[in-house]
């Protein structure tokens, strides 16, 4: 066969290789990009402390807490971040908002701008390639407070939301390609203050010091009494989260005062409180009494029984005895009485001391010997 002659087939042979080699050629071209598109996105931003929801954050209510916001890059190398951390505004508020690591990300390029659940920064570390970040990094700090309105062991996410983007320097990404993999919410459980009684009902019993001392200055501002009045009534507001509770008021000079007895009307004993005037003389049995003696009146099965003790002095008098005594038997009659509410009723005292003029040892052991704690 001449030259002349092979010629076609070789030609048709070139052809037909070419309509079997191309398409699968192009289809392993395709198939690597889209590998390498899905291997590029390896960015995880994320909050510490690191939390989870069987582990999460225990943030009291009306306290103010920080996240950290981190970038990990993995194989990449980050230039610029564009964050968006979303958070329930009914649950928690902005207090500071958000503080960028510019230690890190020299330029801020917009932001930080605040809306309500709703924090968005962008940053960038400016046009030196060689600063890119290639390891994990703190962006910044989000600073957050729970409100004193939520739920009492309620949870809550800090998360971050859609429009957050991280582009990368890497050869092997593409201008504009968003490398974020993946993104880890911080886990919130809302504690209510020690003592909130919002988890289970009971019949709280105040017992407030309103002797001549609890006039003096306190603070920057306002007095003992003034403050012990705004730091009951705030304690009323909590006890009255759950409906079952009931509270009530006694006060103690020289003599004890049933003030209100235990109800669920808590603005009636709010406005006792407010109502309190000082007199002379500190005897803490004698507020101790009056409160065991309604408490045990009053008592509910299954409820419990407890007394909250402040007091800004020392023990100066006892039930029944108009005269000033020694400290020591004024402090043995009040261990006392406390000591029979607990036996009799299971009342639990928990006492706070206001100042520094109290007997810390005493009110420690009140405390202690019935279930409570001092403060």
């Amino acid at each position: 066969m001449s030259s002349l002659t092979k010629k076609p087939f070789l030609i048709l042979g070139l052809f037909i290789l070419g309509l079997i080699v191309l398409p699968v050629t192009i289809f392993l071209f395709q198939q690597q990009q889209v590998t390498r598109s899905q291997a590029d996105k390896t960015v995880i931003l994320s909050y510490e402390p690191t939390s989870t929801s069987t582990a999460p954050l225990q943030i009291p209510a009306g306290s103010t807490f920080t996240l950290d916001v981190y970038v990990d890059p993995g194989p990449s190398a980050v230039s610029y971040i564009k964050a968006e951390m979303l958070y329930d505004a009914t649950r928690f508020e902005l207090a500071g908002g958000f503080i960028p690591n510019q230690a890190v990300f020299s330029q801020v390029v917009e932001g930080p701008a605040p809306t309500a659940g709703k924090v968005i920064v962008t940053l960038s570390i400016g046009s030196d390639p060689t600063k890119a970040i290639t390891s994990k990094t703190k962006v910044g700090t989000l600073t957050l407070r729970t409100l004193n309105s939520v739920p009492a062991n309620g949870t809550s996410l800090v998360s971050f939301g859609s429009s957050s983007q991280v582009l990368a320097v890497s050869s092997n990404t593409s201008f504009n390609e968003n490398v974020i993999a993946s993104t880890i919410p911080a886990t919130v459980k809302f504690n209510q203050p020690a003592l909130t009684c919002e988890t289970s009902p009971a019949d709280v019993m105040l017992v407030i010091d309103k002797s001549g001392s609890m006039n003096d200055p306190a603070g920057s501002s306002g007095s003992k009494i003034s403050n012990a009045k705004t730091a009951a009534n705030s304690f009323i507001d909590i006890l009255a989260k759950e409906p079952r509770n009931t509270t009530g008021l006694t006060t103690f000079a020289s003599t004890g005062t049933l003030n209100s007895p235990l109800t669920n009307a808590f603005a009636i004993v709010k406005d006792q409180v407010t109502a309190i005037t000082t007199a002379s003389g500190t005897c803490i049995e004698c507020g101790i009494l009056k409160a065991n003696a309604d408490l045990s009146t009053k008592k509910r099965p299954g409820i419990k029984n407890v007394v909250v003790l402040l007091t800004d002095g020392l023990a100066t008098h006892v039930e029944g005895n108009s005269q000033t005594v020694s400290e020591a038997i004024a402090v043995e009659k009040a261990l006392a009485a406390a000591t029979n509410g607990h036996n009799t009723n299971g009342t639990i005292y928990f006492t706070i001391g206001l100042g520094n003029d109290v007997n810390s040892a005493f009110l420690t052991q009140l405390a202690e010997d019935t279930g409570g704690q001092y403060y």
